[in-house]
């Protein structure tokens, strides 16, 4: 793997494509298997490790990464951690939809009102982004199709493109619903 210090440089200098291609290949498989050993599967290992990736790539970009520590550590602790807290909020929503039933005809029409409305202006958001990502996005998160089939289907060289590109979409994407006040939960 590349040195810790190239690929902070190499983040902080916009020349990340080789850098997040090694973090895939080095990294990704050792929380795949943490996720896959707690009951997850590996979608939920791709959307975990993605999310962390994003995580270290903001703390590099906003200088707040601490260069002593070690890059492959600090994503699977991330991972870790998005995982607990994943399986904490799924746990706790499925003991209060069973609490909560017999309110849950009022709550879920407002439910549905606020989540179309967010729906839509993701939606206007993911268009701002271009054809291309619009594609990437919704092929991979909206309708779950493996990154490997999005390959053939885009005419991309390989998964590790897609997910490069994927990543990048998404990052920008973020970008774009911080400025609205979006939440990245509402996606």
């Amino acid at each position: 793997m590349l040195a810790d210090k190239k690929i902070i440089a190499a983040i902080r200098n916009n020349e990340d494509d080789k850098v997040l291609n090694e973090l895939y290949r080095v990294v990704k498989p050792k929380v795949t298997a943490y996720i896959k050993n707690n009951s997850g599967s590996n979608e939920e290992a791709d959307d975990i490790f993605q999310d962390a990736v994003l995580v270290f790539y903001r703390q590099v970009k906003l200088n707040r990464y601490k260069d002593e520590n070690e890059i492959g550590a600090f994503i699977y602790a991330v991972s870790r951690n998005l995982w607990i807290n994943k399986a904490k909020r799924d746990k706790r929503s499925s003991s209060l939809n069973d609490s909560t039933s017999e309110f849950s005809d009022h709550k879920d029409i407002l439910q549905e009102i606020i989540t179309e409305e967010r729906t839509s202006t993701i939606q206007q958001l993911i268009k701002a982004l271009g054809e291309n990502c619009e594609q990437i996005l919704s092929l991979s998160y909206y309708q779950k199709i493996p990154l490997k089939e999005i390959a053939q289907k885009l005419g991309y060289a390989n998964e590790g493109a897609v997910k490069t590109r994927n990543y990048k979409c998404k990052q920008r994407l973020m970008k774009l619903m911080q400025e609205k006040k979006l939440s990245a939960k509402t996606i």
